[in-house]
């Protein structure tokens, strides 16, 4: 319990010049709080209220004291309770499988129409956005408020709660980075529930919301300064408090989790059967090595092991029951422990197990990759051979650039006026590209190009095996080669030590992105920033395109990019490089690997473009780059270009 209570801070709004002013105000939240051992923190004390827009500031300072990988809770405090645990709402947390949660509510309130619609699709009654309480890692939550900072140079009138609802609808799509809490499973906003509220909180011991079944972890009743609407805060601090007062024990699920009851095993069974669905004749409880089975035979002093009988021959216990379980003629079944280890998120953190599992899709697996390992050898000969005067050579041109972010991009003959156009795109909007960008050209004609134009580059024929000097579609012969040179490149400036932004040459930019990612990255201590590919099959879940990435060089990043590398025979299977590395990534951030999609209406890619998103009108003003992918060929991404505005040679 205790590592888990490390990585958990419960942040309370208190911006306010006296301390005991604050205090006073959240009395009754304080007062909840300690029913459950919930510890927290006032935030602002100190400070002199001005606007509601204020808290923003306050916490992005705050957020960059503290590590990254802490869970933060924030959340109004006059008109708030705590209805649950720690150890409750941490697991209710985790079972949402994303980085930031934030609380919804009936109403629409204080957040611009345009944006709406976006909400108004949502499955719950609950859908729309409240800012007074939400949740998340403290790495993702800064980067969440950088970006809304840069928002409010765009929406000054905007309050936090605008704000943080503009913000929510350029990721809703991307589940595993925000999702709001549509059911109500840890924050329940009782906008329009006022009466419900008063109802269940005069009618039940525990509080629960009846249109979602949940029983809600933070109570925020929103109004508090109108009467009834008071009345129903008070109906629910009544019933919370009134636990105190019964002699209460903790109680061990197997999951070990742990939860403050009270002593009596049938209500602690009622309550068990309501929330973990655990009919009560399936349940089982340990103390001292006993069974016990009335409340008589309770300890209030010592630790209730509670177990779960499945098909009348497992029992479902922790680890410390185990025995028993056999003794009782049962086959324990132990899950995982519940309790995260606090991770350092430095750049020197590890993986201990790397092998990634891939589906085969093709022929025998064993006759599939005997062919695609004959096929891929040359290049990885080739590779290591050239390896020594490659790194030389590339570390001198490295040092020759700007200092910070490397960026690097490679093409051959046929798209030789796309590296032009990217040139002239640059030129027209003053970014000075020369240098910081290190292109790779795969042929004479791609080299003659680069020198003409006065770039720098890096060019040896052979040092990365024989490169195309046509263009192929999709999963042909040159086009797997092409993302064999994709994988060694970014292989090559890792080693070096740098941090490198790979992009293919069919974008333009717009603005520099090059110091807003590297901020984006170190201020959430991100591993991998991926440009979003929009709704493709292929890529499920994640949807990163790999035309356009950004990777801070951590330990973590160069074990991940050297899986990549050397599973480039995979590419031969999967006809290309985005569906091997989605697969990787997918696989590695369940172990660690810190990575984000970014902002799609400031990294417009070429989904955004295609007439299915016909919502899509123009370039937004403020976007950084525009990749035109999702094209057939180079008269396609021709005509994109000039469709867009975004042709530089004519």
């Amino acid at each position: 319990m205790n590592n888990v209570h490390k990585q958990l801070k419960i942040l309370v709004w208190a911006i306010n010049e006296s301390r005991t002013a604050m205090e006073e105000m959240c009395a009754n939240l304080i007062a909840s709080a300690a029913v459950f051992g919930v510890e927290i923190e006032l935030l602002g004390i100190g400070r002199k209220h001005t606007e509601h827009k204020e808290r923003i500031w306050i916490l992005h300072e705050y957020l960059q004291t503290i590590p990254v990988d802490t869970i933060i809770v924030c959340m109004d405090g006059a008109d708030t309770l705590f209805n649950d645990s720690t150890a409750a709402l941490l697991e209710q947390f985790y079972a949402f499988n994303t980085r930031i949660l934030i609380s919804a509510e009936k109403d629409f309130t204080y957040q611009y129409p345009s944006f709406k619609a976006q909400y108004d699709r949502l499955p719950s009654a609950y859908r729309y956005i409240n800012a007074g309480t939400f949740m998340g890692y403290a790495g993702d939550l800064l980067a969440m408020f950088t970006e809304i900072i840069e928002l409010n140079e765009k929406f000054p009138n905007a309050n936090d709660q605008g704000l943080i609802g503009i913000w929510a609808t350029l990721y809703l799509h991307q589940p595993q980075i925000v999702q709001l809490d549509l059911q109500c499973a840890i924050f329940w906003v009782t906008t329009h529930d006022w009466n419900t509220l008063k109802q269940v909180a005069q009618s039940n011991e525990h509080i629960y919301n009846p249109n979602t079944g949940n029983r809600p972890v933070i109570i925020h009743n929103v109004g508090n300064a109108h009467p009834p609407h008071r009345a129903a805060y008070d109906a629910a601090f009544a019933t919370i408090t009134k636990a105190k007062e019964e002699v209460s024990i903790l109680i061990r699920l197997p999951s070990g989790q742990e939860e403050h009851y009270p002593c009596n095993l049938s209500k602690i069974k009622a309550d068990l059967e309501a929330k973990q669905h655990i009919a009560m004749a399936h349940q089982l409880y340990v103390q001292d090595g006993q069974v016990v089975q009335q409340s008589a035979d309770l300890d209030e002093k010592q630790l209730l092991h509670v177990a779960f009988i499945v098909n009348k021959q497992y029992l479902v216990c922790d680890q410390s029951i185990e025995a028993l379980a056999y003794d009782l003629g049962y086959t324990p079944l132990v899950p995982p422990s519940s309790a995260v280890e606090h991770r350092t998120l430095s750049r020197e953190r590890k993986i201990p197990h790397i092998k990634p599992t891939f589906r085969s899709f093709y022929k025998d697996r064993e006759e599939l990759e005997v062919e695609t390992k004959q096929a891929v050898a040359p290049f990885y000969d080739a590779f290591n051979q050239h390896r020594k005067e490659r790194l030389a050579t590339i570390g001198q041109l490295l040092k020759s650039l700007k200092e910070g972010v490397v960026v690097v991009s490679t093409f051959n003959k046929p798209f030789v006026e796309l590296f032009l156009n990217f040139l002239a795109a640059c030129e027209k909007h003053h970014i000075a590209v020369k240098e910081q960008v290190l292109f790779f050209p795969m042929d004479e004609a791609a080299c003659e190009a680069c020198a003409k134009v006065g770039v720098k580059y890096y060019y040896n024929r052979g040092a990365y095996g024989r490169m195309p000097s046509t263009s192929s579609g999709f999963g042909h012969g040159g086009f797997r080669n092409f993302m064999f040179m994709k994988n060694a490149i970014v292989q090559d400036v890792l080693e070096l030590g740098y941090d490198v932004l790979f992009m293919d040459i069919d974008m333009v930019w717009l603005r520099n992105p090059t110091s807003y990612l590297k901020r984006i990255a170190d201020l959430g201590s991100y591993d991998f920033l991926f440009m979003y590919d929009g709704p493709n099959f292929r890529d499920r879940p994640l949807h990163y395109n790999t035309g356009f990435v950004y990777i801070r060089n951590t330990t973590l990043a160069r074990q991940v990019w050297k899986v990549i590398f050397d599973n480039y025979d995979k590419i031969w299977v999967y006809r290309g490089q985005q569906g091997l590395v989605n697969q990787i990534m997918n696989h590695f951030e369940a172990q660690g690997l810190r990575n984000r999609v970014l902002n799609e209406l400031q990294f417009v890619n070429g989904h955004l473009l295609t007439p299915r998103f016909k919502d899509f009108k123009a370039i937004p003003d403020d976007a950084y780059v525009v990749h035109v992918s999702w094209t057939a060929d180079l008269n396609a991404k021709r005509n994109r270009y000039k469709e867009y505005g975004l042709w530089y040679l004519d």
